[in-house]
């Protein structure tokens, strides 16, 4: 029997709740029992949720709570605060912007109760507060990292100590949870995947490499996998690669994470809970693994079959706006993760042999001549924005696997030329989003340098005396490299190639079509037997009989 739905909360009942949260001097209790009765109407009602926070009185009577309540008062704001901000990006513009917010919570991360189920259950909800609130919004997420003392007080919490405990050593570690850590975590994830300086302010936080490399060790499941996130999303930013390189967490981190769990098991049974978050954190680690290698060492950076087809999953994933292992994939990550795995020859063949893949990368073509204004049947509804750092990995991707003869034909049966070529016309010119692998390293580039285009050009290199011939070997290869720095470029060179592959096929088809239509000449032919030519008639052969002479 379903429970019976509830009732929409008015403003005027909203208004009240929220006096009481912030007229209270001696008793609490009028303050608790109102933050409590807008927790119970907010959860899992998205119409309510949307009046409550919508309300400023509500939102500055939970921060004079945060700042001035005790410690179960304080757990039940952090849970309102968690149920608002939840999926709700209005909300959560509106709750970041509220004067004092930032360093209620901070008061919420600081405070422990014995009167609670768990000495660490107020700091546990006031991380899930933080995390929804950052939850893609980049001014939440820098505002958190530089509120002071705020990254410091998360990453004790991830290393497990107490805030208040002055002492270096693991002193009050026990009492807290690796729940409470891995949520801790998930703040710094949700952070430094929204702002780059937020990422730089979390490495350069004193021991939060350390406390983070420690989170991977727990036994819980869903600790190491935040961690390996919290990881994943600091790799993202090139000075955070570098201090994380250093610092070893590519081999004690990354690596045992790739071999997380019993694959073989999960290949043959439904996947539990426990088995998509192993998956995802495989994935997760494999994406991070990519942006802290050299370029040598991703060209030996082998990633197995079923890791392969996970990412492509993810892929499929952010393309269609969903989520997988409850997390919301970014489309950069796995394109990113399968630009820098094609490094790897390895990798392309079994690439190269998903015809999946092939459809999802063309989806990504589709989409971002969608944005240009482009209205096709194949692309009429998309709810994702490709940006152009997204439509450079798309090119590479697709260009390294186009090494291969049967990608080339699939993606000329696909009409991706045409979709190259409006990249070209629109793109060339503007750089290349910041993907630094479109270069003149892409083999698209090497059998039609650029020497070729510019010595067809009247002025550059049309007659004797043109400007080419001025230039030495090493000036011409610096104009080469930085003009192949291009989406556009990268997208007409392949464009090119697959228009070759067009005419082989259509040559090819030609042929057979000859081929066949003399073979069913020929076929004709044996069909219809000779005709046998008539029997002569019988001829009476006629004798002459000589006669004797008469007298």
């Amino acid at each position: 029997m379903e429970a019976p739905a509830r009732a929409l909360v008015t403003d005027s009942q909203v208004n009240q709740l929220a006096q009481k949260l912030l007229r209270w001097e001696d008793f609490e209790w009028p303050a608790l029992e109102a933050v409590q009765e807008l927790h119970k109407l907010s959860e899992s009602h998205p119409e309510n949720q949307r009046i409550i926070g919508r309300n400023k009185l509500v939102l500055e009577g939970v921060v004079h709570v945060l700042q001035n309540g005790g410690a179960k008062s304080k757990l039940w704001c952090c849970a309102v605060l968690v149920n608002l901000a939840y999926r709700s990006e209005e909300n959560t513009a509106k709750i970041g912007s509220v004067e004092g917010i930032l360093l209620g919570l901070l008061e919420a991360l600081r405070t422990r109760g014995t009167e609670l189920t768990r000495a660490d259950r107020c700091q546990q909800e006031a991380c899930g507060a933080l995390s929804n609130i950052a939850f893609s919004n980049a001014l939440n997420s820098l505002s958190i990292a530089r509120t002071t003392g705020m990254l410091e007080t998360l990453v004790r919490l991830v290393a497990g100590r107490n805030p208040d405990d002055s002492s270096e050593g693991d002193g009050g570690g026990d009492c807290i949870s690796d729940d409470t850590k891995a949520e801790a975590a998930l703040v710094l994830s949700n952070c430094a995947a929204n702002s780059r300086e937020a990422a730089e302010l979390t490495v350069s936080c004193l021991g939060a490499v350390e406390a983070l490399k420690s989170l991977f060790g727990c036994q819980d499941v869903e600790a190491k996998r935040t961690a390996v996130g919290v990881f994943g999303n600091l790799s993202k930013c090139e000075c955070a690669a570098t201090i994380l390189r250093d610092a070893r967490v590519r081999e004690d981190v990354l690596f045992p994470a790739l071999s997380a769990g019993d694959i073989g098991a999960i290949a043959h049974r439904e996947l539990s809970e426990q088995d998509l978050s192993v998956l995802s954190m495989r994935a997760s680690a494999m994406m991070a693994l990519t942006r802290l290698s050299t370029y040598s060492e991703l060209e030996d950076l082998n990633a197995d079959e079923r890791m392969l087809h996970t990412i492509i999953l993810i892929l499929k994933r952010a393309i269609n706006n969903q989520t997988w292992a409850s997390i919301n994939w970014q489309l950069p990550s796995p394109l990113n993760a399968l630009a820098l795995l094609t490094i790897n020859k390895q990798n392309v063949s079994v690439l190269a042999s998903n015809d999946e893949l092939l459809d999802l990368l063309v989806k990504v073509l589709e989409y971002w001549r969608r944005q240009q204004g482009v209205v096709t049947r194949r692309s009429q509804s998309t709810q994702i924005n490709i940006t152009e750092m997204d439509l450079a990995l798309c090119i590479v991707t697709t260009a390294q696997l186009a090494r291969h003869s049967t990608v080339r034909r699939q993606l000329a049966q696909r009409s991706v030329a045409n979709l190259l070529n409006e990249v070209a016309k629109t793109t060339t010119g503007a750089g290349n989003g910041g993907c630094k692998l479109v270069s003149s390293s892409l083999w698209v580039f090497q059998d039609r340098h650029f020497a070729v285009y510019m010595a067809a050009h009247h002025r550059l290199g049309g007659h004797a005396e043109c400007l080419l011939s001025k230039l030495d070997g090493s000036v011409l290869k610096m104009i080469v490299d930085w003009a192949s720095l291009d989406t556009g470029l990268g997208a007409r060179a392949l464009a090119q190639v697959i228009e070759s592959e067009i005419a082989e096929l259509e040559q090819e088809e030609e042929w057979e079509g000859r081929q066949r239509t003399r073979a069913s000449s020929r076929g004709k032919a044996a069909a219809s037997p000779l005709p046998t030519p008539r029997p002569r008639a019988a001829r009476r052969r006629k004798i002459s009989v000589r006669r004797p002479d008469t007298p």
